[in-house]
Formats: C-alpha cells, sequence, structure tokens
C-alpha cells in the first residue's frame, strides 16, 4: 500500500497547474504555481503594505497605489516624528518645532505634495471654498 500512496503522490506532484489569474498564462506543477502566486504573478492581488489602507491592487500597480497612498507614512521636516501622510496637515498645525507665526496664520497654511519619498511643504491659500490648494514654493 505504501508504495501505491507514493506513486500516486509523485504522479500528483507531475500536474501541471494553470495560474488562477484570467490574465496570466503560467503553467507549473503545484508547488511552482503557489511560488508564483506568492512572489511572481503580476496579476495576483496584493492587499497595500500601509497600516489603516486596506487597498487591493494587482501586483504590478501596488507600488504605484503606495507611492500615493494616504496612509503611507512621511516624516515632519520638523520635528521628524513619523506620521500617516494623510494627517501632516493636521500635524503641522500643532507641532511645536513649527514656527509659532505659520501656525496661526488664518490665511496661509502649509499644505504637502507628493515628491518621491519626500513631501515638499508649500505656502497655499485657503479659498472661499475651504479647500486647501499647493501653491508654488517661494522663490519659484
Amino acid at each position: 500500500m505504501d508504495t501505491a500512496h507514493v506513486h500516486l503522490r509523485s504522479s500528483l506532484e507531475e500536474i501541471k497547474w494553470k495560474c488562477f489569474n484570467s490574465d496570466c498564462t503560467f503553467k507549473g506543477t503545484k508547488r511552482q504555481l503557489e511560488d508564483h502566486l506568492d512572489l511572481e504573478c503580476q496579476e495576483q492581488q496584493q492587499k497595500c503594505q500601509y497600516e489603516g489602507c486596506e487597498k487591493r491592487r494587482r501586483r504590478a500597480s501596488i507600488a504605484d497605489h503606495e507611492r500615493e497612498c494616504t496612509a503611507r507614512p512621511i516624516p515632519c521636516d520638523h520635528c521628524t516624528e513619523i506620521f500617516p501622510r494623510q494627517s501632516m496637515v493636521q500635524h503641522l498645525t500643532v507641532c511645536k518645532k513649527v514656527s509659532k507665526g505659520l501656525r496661526e496664520e488664518p490665511s496661509e497654511r502649509c499644505s504637502i505634495r507628493p515628491s518621491g519619498d519626500r513631501m515638499l511643504r508649500a505656502r497655499s491659500s485657503v479659498r472661499d471654498t475651504g479647500v486647501w490648494s499647493a501653491g508654488e514654493e517661494e522663490g519659484n
């Protein structure tokens, strides 16, 4: 009986499996398929790596999402504490290292915009709509 079990197991291990993702053409053994899905398949859905974000994207495009993710942690340029990108504007209004005058000016605020791994601070005006929009950096 053990011999039959070994032959059956060996035969099953040689079966070629097709990737479960519809746009992927991969075919391989069960073990190869597991590795393919875990590490390689560009069509496989992945969850964003940042805490608090539940977005899922194809492996091929998750990096694009993560660069712009509002939950991505970034350091404050003033105190160097780390905050989710979505909380940085709020943090800048209370950061003890930000000049007090900048925090109290009602017509101008700091806003953030992405630029690679760093966030540039830009002066901006609060529009009639109450929406903060990034303006040009001073001196440009």
